[in-house]
C-alpha cells in the first residue's frame, strides 16, 4: 500500500503531463483550423476562471496561445463569489468560468454576462481528505461528527461553491449542526486544502479534483451519490469585453474533443454543453 501511494504521489503529475501532452497534439491541427484568430485583432484575453480550475485551465490556455501566436491569456482565479463581485465592479474580463450556476446567473441577471453564451460543461465531486502523514482514519461522512475529531476545513459555506455543496451536503445527510462548530473556513477551496495540506486541521472537504492534484494531501472517501449535490460549472463570455472574437473562440474551444480530454485527465465529470 506505501509503495503504491509513493507511486501515485510522485508519477500521477507526470501521467497527466504526458497525457494532456499527447492530447494536445492529436487535436491541435483541427483545433487551430476551427478557431483561428485574425491577427488584426489579436490581443491579450483575460479569464476570471473558479480556483478549483486553476490547473486544467492553465493547460488548456496554454494549448490554445500555442495554437495562435502573439495571443497572450491571463487569468485571475479565486472565489466564484470573489470573481463574481469583482466582474460586477467593472473588472477587466472577458470570460467567467464560474464553479456553480448561482453566481453566473447573479452576472447575468444583472446584465453582466452574454446568456446566450452560458453553457455548463463539467461536474464534480466532494471528497474527505487529510494530510498525507495524518493517522485520521475514518471510513464515512458521519464519522466526522466523532468528538476524536475538531477540526474541519471547507470553504465559505455562505458564498464560495464548493462550501455551499459541502453544507448541502451535510444537510442531506443530515449532520450540518453537528459538525458546524468545527468548521475551519477558508476563503476558496484551494485555500481550505492548503489548510489540510500545513496539517493545521484534521481534515478537510474539497472537490475530487483539487485533492488528485496535491502531494501532501491523501483522500479518506467521497460523500455518497446521495448525499452528493448537483455540482455544476458554467462558463461564459463578459458582456463589456474588449475581445469578443477571441473571447468566442475560446469558449468554443473548451467544448472540443481536446478540451473535454483535457478536463476528464484531470478528474472533472464531463457533462457536455
Amino acid at each position: 500500500m506505501l509503495r503504491s501511494a509513493r507511486f501515485i504521489r510522485f508519477y500521477l503529475p507526470l501521467i497527466i503531463a504526458l497525457t494532456v501532452f499527447a492530447a494536445a497534439f492529436s487535436g491541435c491541427e483541427d483545433s487551430a483550423n476551427k478557431y483561428p484568430l485574425n491577427a488584426v485583432t489579436r490581443q491579450n484575453l483575460i479569464i476570471y476562471a473558479a480556483s478549483s480550475l486553476t490547473d486544467v485551465v492553465k493547460t488548456i490556455s496554454a494549448n490554445f496561445e500555442a495554437q495562435n501566436p502573439g495571443l497572450k491569456i491571463d487569468i485571475s482565479t479565486g472565489s466564484s463569489s470573489q470573481l463574481a463581485k469583482q466582474i460586477e465592479r467593472g473588472a477587466p474580463a472577458d470570460i467567467f468560468l464560474s464553479a456553480n450556476k448561482a453566481w453566473m446567473n447573479y452576472l447575468s441577471t444583472n446584465g453582466h454576462i452574454v446568456s446566450k453564451t452560458m453553457f455548463e460543461p463539467l461536474s464534480n465531486r466532494l471528497v474527505v481528505i487529510t494530510n498525507l502523514k495524518s493517522k485520521v482514519d475514518i471510513k464515512t461522512v458521519k464519522d466526522l461528527t466523532n468528538d476524536g475529531l475538531q477540526r474541519i476545513a471547507i470553504a465559505d459555506y455562505k458564498s464560495v461553491p464548493a462550501g455551499v455543496y459541502t453544507r448541502q451536503a451535510f444537510n442531506n445527510l443530515g449532520i450540518w449542526k453537528d459538525v458546524q462548530p468545527k468548521l475551519v473556513i477558508g476563503n476558496d477551496v484551494r485555500i481550505a486544502m492548503a489548510y489540510v495540506e500545513r496539517d493545521e486541521v484534521d481534515c478537510g472537504i474539497v472537490y475530487a479534483t483539487d485533492a488528485k492534484i496535491s502531494s501532501r494531501v491523501k483522500t479518506l472517501f467521497a460523500f455518497p451519490e446521495s448525499s452528493q449535490p448537483d455540482i455544476a460549472y458554467s462558463f461564459g463570455m463578459v458582456k463589456n469585453t474588449a475581445n469578443t472574437s477571441q473571447t468566442i473562440a475560446f469558449l468554443e474551444y473548451l467544448k472540443t474533443a481536446y478540451a473535454k480530454k483535457v478536463f476528464t485527465v484531470y478528474g472533472f465529470v464531463w457533462k457536455g454543453e
